[in-house]
């Protein structure tokens, strides 16, 4: 069951990191050639027929996972970086104060 749960993870972090990454060619060459790997691991383990000695599969999961959260990091600084700053001082007779 931890096993098919892990899956569903990287597939939904695969599908989700595709829809940020899809124009912008360097980072989608990255994530196919991890996907790649993840599959070709995950084929590996299924003909061994055992996981206790395989942990590449879950390897490549944690790095699809970080891949993920490093490209949604980088969209939200780019988005924060086109928000306006507001300027948050009050200034009453000769006193100032900043938020």
């Amino acid at each position: 069951m931890l096993f098919v749960y892990i899956l569903f993870l990287t597939m939904r972090s695969v599908a989700r990191t595709y829809k940020e990454v899809r124009h912008n060619e360097e980072n989608r060459s990255i994530l196919i050639v991890l996907c790649l790997m993840f599959i070709y691991v995950f084929i590996l383990s299924m003909k061994q027929g055992s996981m206790i000695g395989n942990l590449d599969l879950f390897m490549f999961a944690i790095m699809l996972g970080k891949f993920e959260r490093i490209t949604f990091n980088r969209l939200m600084e780019k988005e924060s970086s086109l928000i306006p700053k507001i300027d948050s001082r009050v200034v009453v007779g000769n006193r100032e104060w900043t938020h």
